[in-house]
């Protein structure tokens, strides 16, 4: 435990880290550029985004989870990767006139055939970061993916500020890909094979077959919206669709995306050596749950100061979506690993089937929506969440042999604490309402009253995130005392 413990810190700095620059990118760009330009680079995004999950082909899960990681075997990892990554960039490339044709934006067609390059670079980074994360080496990932996020907003600011308009966030992929590839080649650890090989190649073919079918659905079932919109209601919306999901997306950016390159690789450890799942899967839902609920309400309540402060008066209209844009990643907090479970379980053709069911269902009830308006898109979200947990939590009680029971119990502490930290910040919003008070203002009182709340929460239910709070407060504690006393030694 206190392995993992290490992990997750390193991996939530890592997170945090990339989040403060992506944030202050977000703040700066969403002044520097408005939502038609968002909304261009928003649809390309897509095709690269599909091209991308193709170009992974679940190679990083390979190597992860692979019981015997022979030379051969990543060798052909290796293979996979150039082999799809080159395949990749040149299919991105000759489909870049047809997208652009379809939507009636050159831009389109500029974006795509500019990072297009990037799959030709990718492979010989990422291979090098996937082994990092089955050794569990978060330091060096810390270092990597930190170095190239500030490269890749500076470089997105920069060029904007200067009139690139939306190819500076084209450019500002390639540039953090350059500094991922360069970086993880430095650290390269001795023992990795530099040469492909094809021995082992029908091994990585299997297992990413049926991943990458359950990725790709995924991708589907996130960017179907977009790709809608963008037909029936314009860029504009697109590019609001875009910056009201980069909101509502912070907390699985700073927790789940945080959290599951520890989560996976320690659920498949204790798969190989024979352990129990259950208790595990269970405890890290109490505590996403115990910090999501809370993070999602106090968006709601909160969605003016936030939107005005964070994105500015061109996005005003995303103000009243908020509301109800939160219920759906709200419900999903019902089983935020569910991916990583199944994959570490060894059971991913049960996980692709799952997936296949779910956004099929939300591909068409998005769908319907997305004809009629940007609000009725956002009910449509949450109704399809709603369905999708209906459908992957019996397969999930199967597969560690729990229960509804259990997974309620697990969960109702959470409740509570999203009350009570809801509580906090509506007595803070009543107490700072006046048309005198700045956002920045608002918002800092109501951060401090949710953190209250927050904390008076977890101590009447005593969640599990109570004493992993004092852990930490305790680390902090012991550490500052060791400096102090180690200088004054020095001294």
């Amino acid at each position: 435990m206190a392995s993992i413990r290490k992990s997750l810190t390193q991996t939530f700095a890592t997170t945090y880290l990339k989040l403060i620059l992506q944030v202050v990118g977000l703040i700066v760009l969403a002044r520097l550029l408005g939502p038609e330009e968002i909304g261009i680079y928003t649809i390309a995004a897509v095709f690269v985004g599909f091209a991308q999950e193709l170009r992974n082909f679940a190679v990083g899960h390979y190597i992860i989870q692979e019981p015997d990681l022979t030379p051969h075997r990543f060798r052909a990892a290796f293979s996979v990767t150039l082999i799809l990554g080159f395949s990749m960039g040149l299919a991105l490339y000759l489909a870049a006139p047809f997208a652009g044709t379809l939507y009636g934006e050159p831009g389109i067609e500029s974006i795509l055939s500019l990072v297009a390059l990037n799959f030709l670079l990718v492979p010989f980074g990422t291979i090098v970061l996937a082994y990092f994360r089955r050794e569990m080496q978060f330091g060096k990932i810390m270092l990597v993916e930190t170095a190239s996020t500030m490269v890749h907003t500076a470089t997105g600011i920069i060029l904007a500020y200067i009139g690139f308009s939306y190819m500076s966030l084209a450019w500002a992929a390639i540039a953090g890909t350059v500094t991922t590839l360069l970086l993880a080649q430095l650290m390269r650890p001795a023992g990795i094979p530099w040469l492909p090989g094809v021995r082992e190649i029908k091994r990585v073919f299997s297992f990413g077959l049926y991943m990458t079918g359950s990725t790709m659905v995924g991708r589907l079932g996130i960017d179907i919206p977009s790709l809608i919109i963008g037909k029936t209601l314009g860029m504009p919306a697109v590019g609001l669709l875009s910056r009201g999901s980069s909101l509502v997306r912070i907390f699985d950016r700073l927790i789940v995306q945080g959290a599951r390159p520890v989560i996976m690789p320690y659920l498949s450890a204790k798969k190989r050596s024979g352990g129990e799942l259950d208790t595990s899967y269970l405890y890290a839902v109490t505590c996403v749950s115990g910090m999501a609920w809370p993070f999602f309400i106090s968006l709601a309540l909160l969605a003016d100061p936030v939107v005005n402060l964070v994105l500015g008066p061109k996005w005003t209209e995303i103000i009243p979506l908020l509301s109800v844009w939160v219920l759906a990643p709200s419900l999903r907090m019902l089983t935020p690993f569910a991916q990583d479970l199944f994959v570490a379980s060894g059971s991913v053709k049960l996980f692709f089937r799952l997936q296949t069911y779910m956004i099929s269902v939300h591909v068409v009830v998005v769908t319907l929506a997305a004809f009629h308006s940007l609000q009725a898109l956002i009910i449509a979200f949450s109704i399809s969440q709603f369905i999708q947990q209906a459908i992957v939590s019996p397969a999930i009680y199967r597969l560690i042999k729990t229960d509804l029971r259990a997974h309620w119990k697990a969960v109702v502490p959470s409740v509570y604490v999203a009350l009570t930290t809801a509580i906090a910040v509506s007595v803070s919003i009543f107490l700072t309402d006046s048309p005198d008070t700045r956002p920045l203002t608002e918002l800092s009182a109501a951060s401090f009253a949710a953190l209250l709340g927050w904390i008076t929460g977890c101590y009447m239910v005593k969640h599990p995130l109570l004493t992993e709070f004092k852990r930490i407060v305790s680390a902090i504690w012991h550490h500052s005392r060791r400096l102090m006393n180690s200088r004054q030694s020095a001294k």
